[in-house]
């Protein structure tokens, strides 16, 4: 840990001049010690040495010396004020060291013998910092929050006078030359510590778990990250629409160093490069309220059944995976949270046709949810998606926002394997990992398939994600070299595939410290990364882990619009049935065109309701006094027949036709026109209704009380629901050439029936 501290002195070595207030606290008279002792300091000041330390109710002093006892005042070597201080690390109890960084980025790190004893130390700083923080967010409600803005080219300058315009000059040709990529530095010339709350319940949305949330947290990694971020930059970006493009560089810059989780919400928004109204806004919420009455229709579902569109069809070794199986960090969320990541999922398939394949778009919607509500969420990712679905080269894009296809992943795999084997260290793990006869592309694609989510620790995550927001998919790519490069040695030691395989699933475990979190931030950006559109990556197959497999059932993700009166089909049925109806029948809406519970039980006026839409497709729907559900797709609903209809005067095929059942909590179950007859539907005013020939697999009496299932030859159907009557011999009623066995038959008294048309 010391190197790692050295690497980052070295890279941001402050000024050492003190303040005005720290030269005159030098002088003061000390006050009542809260602790003090020997410890060995490092500090950007003054390097390394054994200093006595005082802690005291506003500072930290130093003294080469043992100071005398009583009121003489002796000058101490340095001095912390605590109303300068922005960043305490060393809070949690792993760590025997107190840093302290003020906002000059000067930093003191303090090591006490024995080690436990800094725990006390840090406790106490702790406690003091925070009464100061409280004090500056108590003025600051006196302050106008505009006080402390800079004044920007976006400001109309006909208010601004001949001093201001004065005040302007000076301020550009002032001689601070602030470091670069130091946002806070860029917007204002003064720089004092942050207000806002690091953590906590008010930082998350409503949809975060907080108890699991705190087992990934580290109070240090909050307060290490708030120190790059001044109250002067917190009030800029939540007052700033958008960010000039002249800051821009520098926001991205100081965005890799990491935000605290009270800033994600502005910072995230800005780094996506949406305008920053986007939050708690309300025209947010009512366009995504449109939106999902445009995908749900009057009712919207509040709750969905695995599988939902993961977008990981065919790559994760299943047709459809569950959520939990997609999405790494899916316990952070609560019940509710998990809810409305299957209700964006779902959004997204329905509202957008250019995403075929992102494993990591689940993974970034989960991510969000924690910091965002639901609304913001999906105007951030559609943001992206809409960037990708306007490029019509995006499979040619040398950085695309995000990877949307098959096409695209596989290229960028390929791209981290090329550039990979330009770096002497990855190059060296590459070929490790082939003798030992693992496929480095598949290595590659299952690094990038989901953003790195299954290989970092959620706080690891989250400072990736940041920056992909605002510099786009070849962070993702710098990140996994860079897991590859800070775990060589780890890899190398791995003497068969199996131990290979198995570290490479967790290979950012641990790294989830600041120190560790910068170590890996620092090497991501200096790897060497060539920047050239996708068009130059050979578009064969890298490895077959990726390559479409076609003997997989494909799971079609679509859902009806559904309106006033909605009846009682369960969602989950719908879904089932919808996605097995022809594609030209999808852009239909279904309506309930007739219940037996509302409109009566005269046949008659069913099929004078029904003549009057002759041309529409049909599902219809029969209940079991059980709550069991039987029922059928026609490409025309009911009409009254002499003997069976005449399949040729149907203006859509018969060959769509198929009945299905929903027994208790099974899955739906499906039969589909067979072609062994033209037996489709009948209706009469003497016989009642009949779906399939040869037994037909659902039967209506004349009076709608009671309704008949059989073993069907049109569907190759058994009995929809358990036979009360049966002569077969075994469990299929069918022979091969699909004539019947025998008779498979039920009857029960309808509980429920209802007709609905496609238009």
């Amino acid at each position: 840990m010391g190197g790692v501290l050295e690497a980052m002195s070295e890279v941001r070595r402050p000024g050492s001049t003190l303040s005005r207030e720290e030269k005159s606290a030098l002088s003061d008279p000390p006050g009542k010690s809260l602790e003090e002792d020997w410890m060995e300091v490092s500090s950007s000041r003054r390097g390394k040495s054994r200093l006595f330390v005082r802690l005291l109710a506003d500072r930290l002093t130093f003294y080469d010396k043992l100071p005398p006892m009583g009121n003489t005042v002796v000058q101490p070597l340095d001095v912390v004020l605590f109303s300068r201080v922005v960043s305490v690390l060393g809070r949690n109890t792993s760590r025997h060291h107190l840093r302290v960084i003020d906002v000059g980025r000067n930093w003191w790190d303090l090591r006490s013998d024995p080690p436990e004893k800094i725990d006390g130390w840090a406790e106490k700083t702790v406690s003091r910092v925070e009464n100061f923080r409280r004090a500056r967010r108590r003025i600051s409600i006196k302050v106008s929050p505009g006080d402390n803005l800079p004044i920007t080219s976006a400001m109309s300058q006909r208010n601004i006078g001949g001093v201001g315009k004065l005040i302007l000059c000076l301020a550009k040709c002032s001689p601070c030359d602030p470091d670069k990529g130091d946002f806070s530095a860029k917007v204002s010339v003064k720089r004092t510590p942050m207000r806002d709350r690091r953590e906590g319940r008010e930082t998350h949305s409503l949809f975060a778990d907080e108890d699991e949330l705190a087992l990934v947290s580290d109070p240090d990694l909050q307060e290490a990250q708030a120190a790059h971020w001044s109250e002067q930059a917190v009030q800029y970006l939540k007052k700033c629409e958008t960010l000039p493009p002249a800051l821009v560089p520098d926001f991205r810059l100081t965005v890799r160093m990491g935000v605290p989780d009270g800033l994600k919400k502005y910072v995230w928004t800005h780094a996506a490069g949406l305008p920053i109204s986007t939050v708690n806004s309300l025209a947010t919420q009512a366009s995504y309220d449109a939106l999902l009455r445009n995908c749900y229709g009057e009712f919207i579902p509040e709750s969905f059944c695995d599988p939902v569109p993961t977008f990981c069809q065919g790559i994760l070794g299943t047709g459809a995976p569950n959520l939990d199986q997609a999405v790494t960090h899916l316990k952070l969320l609560t019940e509710e949270g998990q809810m409305r990541l299957r209700r964006l999922l779902w959004c997204i398939s329905l509202a957008s046709h250019g995403v075929e394949l992102s494993p990591f778009l689940p993974n970034l919607l989960a991510a969000l949810l924690v910091f965002y509500d639901e609304a913001e969420v999906f105007a951030i990712v559609a943001s992206l998606i809409k960037i990708v679905e306007m490029d019509r080269n995006s499979e040619k894009s040398a950085n695309p926002r995000i990877l949307v296809t098959r096409g695209m992943l596989n290229k960028q795999a390929k791209l981290l394997v090329q550039d990979g084997r330009k770096n002497q260290v990855v190059v060296d793990v590459l070929d490790h990992l082939s003798r030992l006869k693992i496929d480095v592309h598949t290595v590659a694609v299952k690094l990038l398939q989901d953003g790195l989510a299954h290989a970092l620790p959620f706080r690891a995550l989250c400072r990736v994600m940041g920056s992909y927001l605002g510099e786009g998919s070849e962070v993702l790519l710098r990140y996994a070299l860079a897991l590859l490069k800070v775990q060589s040695e780890a890899l190398l030691k791995c003497t068969s595939a199996e131990d290979a395989e198995k570290l490479l699933a967790n290979l950012g475990e641990g790294l989830d410290t600041p120190e560790l979190a910068d170590t890996l931030c620092k090497v991501a950006f200096s790897m060497r990364v060539r920047v050239t559109g996708l068009e130059r990556i050979s578009s064969s197959w890298g490895t077959s882990y990726i390559t479409a497999d076609l003997n997989m059932p494909v799971h079609i993700f679509c859902r009806p619009r559904l309106s006033a009166p909605r009846g009682h089909c369960p969602d989950e049925l719908w879904e089932a049935i919808w996605s097995r109806v022809p594609d030209s029948v999808r852009i239909f809406d279904p309506k309930l065109l007739w219940d037996r519970l509302a409109d009566g039980m005269s046949l008659r006026f069913m099929l004078e309701k029904c003549k009057k839409h002759i041309d529409s497709p049909m599902v219809f729907f029969i209940w079991t006094p059980q709550g069991d559900i039987i029922g059928g797709y026609s490409p025309s609903v009911w009409v009254k027949t002499n003997g069976y209809l005449d399949t040729t005067t149907l203006c859509r095929s018969a060959e769509s036709a198929f009945v299905f059942n929903k027994i208790g909590d099974k899955a739906p179950e499906f039969w589909f026109w067979t072609g062994f007859n033209e037996l489709l539907l009948q209706a009469s005013e003497q016989r009642g209704l009949a779906f399939g020939g040869d037994a037909p697999a659902i039967t209506v009496d004349k009076n709608l009380i009671r309704a008949g299932t059989s073993a069907s030859r049109t569907f190759k159907s058994p009995s929809l629901i358990a036979p009360t009557i049966s002569e077969t011999a075994t469990d299929e009623p069918f022979n091969d050439d699909g004539s019947l066995r025998g008779i498979s038959h039920a009857e029960f008294e309808i509980l429920r029936f209802e007709i609905f048309m496609c238009v």
